[in-house]
């Protein structure tokens, strides 16, 4: 049966994991936002393009990280929803 406790613990975790999401999407844009200053900057020059290429390459594997997190927080969601079910039966 599930307790308060469980449900408050998922409660937890699910808000962590909102919080992780919302942190890799600011640094994301942070990074991005960076990435055009230099490129303005520098005037596409080619060592810098390298660089940038790298940083979008880099960041398609942080979006990859983001769809896990909101997997993840899904299936938190998902498991409170059928804890709050258990509990009230």
């Amino acid at each position: 049966m599930a307790e308060h406790t469980e449900i408050e613990s998922l409660d937890i975790l699910i808000k962590a994991v909102q919080e992780y999401q919302t942190d890799l999407a600011t640094n994301k844009q942070i990074l991005l936002n960076a990435a055009n200053v230099c490129d303005a900057a520098m005037g596409s020059d080619a060592i810098a393009q390298k660089h940038i290429a790298r940083l979008n390459e880099t960041l398609e594997e942080l979006q990859k990280t983001a769809q896990i997190a909101a997997d993840v927080a899904a299936a938190l969601i998902e498991d409170r929803r059928r804890a709050i079910e258990v509990l009230e039966d």
